[in-house]
């Protein structure tokens, strides 16, 4: 019911929206053109000033700041550990090793685990 009820004021409002439009559109268009291009300049003027104190620079928001710097930190340990930057391959290399043998890598965390040493012919088989 309330769902109804603001679907019905959402289409009164832009009705009378449309309605205020089409009258000054045809009563004054000097005067609409004149009130778009103001509303336009001051959206343009809000964005400014709010993209301006978002990316304030201020002491906290970056630069030299301390947490900067430990980001900073981190991200270089952490191209160090995983190589993320890509090496560059000479042609002589490259030509040298087309086919290189892959290595099976021990892995130690596999264990074996010991299973039933005798098996009984009833259990194998289905019924």
């Amino acid at each position: 019911m309330g769902r109804n009820i603001t679907s019905i004021l959402i289409a009164f409002i832009a009705g009378l929206a449309i309605v205020g439009f089409l009258t000054m559109l045809i009563k004054n268009p000097g005067s609409l053109l004149i009130s778009i291009l103001l509303m336009i300049g001051v959206a343009f003027v809000i964005f400014i000033i709010m993209r301006a104190v978002l990316n304030r620079v201020g002491p906290n928001s970056g630069g030299n700041s301390t947490e900067m710097k430990k980001y900073r930190k981190a991200v270089k340990q952490s191209k160090q550990k995983y190589n993320t930057q890509p090496k560059k391959i000479n042609k002589r290399n490259q030509q040298t090793k087309r086919n290189p043998k892959r290595k099976r890598k021990n892995v130690p965390y596999l264990k074996v685990i010991d299973g039933k040493k005798t098996s009984n012919k009833e259990n194998d088989q289905a019924n």
